[in-house]
């Protein structure tokens, strides 16, 4: 099948826009993920620790942006 496949400038080209296309979304899939488990990781500490709901979410809320 792959020897079939006419290997030109523009075959390589369009294999190349894929694969960089694939790496990105798997890229941003690997980064969401262990966001969230970094985060989920860190609330789990800070309910070890003894704090309560309240604290923990203020925490949270102090490291993101603010939505206006």
């Amino acid at each position: 099948m792959l020897a079939e496949i006419i290997w030109n400038a523009g075959t390589i080209t369009m294999a190349g826009a894929y694969a960089v296309a694939v790496v990105a979304v798997a890229g941003g899939l690997w980064y969401a993920v262990e966001r969230t488990t970094s985060v989920n990781r860190l609330k789990q500490r800070m309910v070890e620790r003894g704090m309560s709901a309240e604290d923990v979410e203020r925490v949270m809320a102090a490291g993101m942006p603010r939505k206006e």
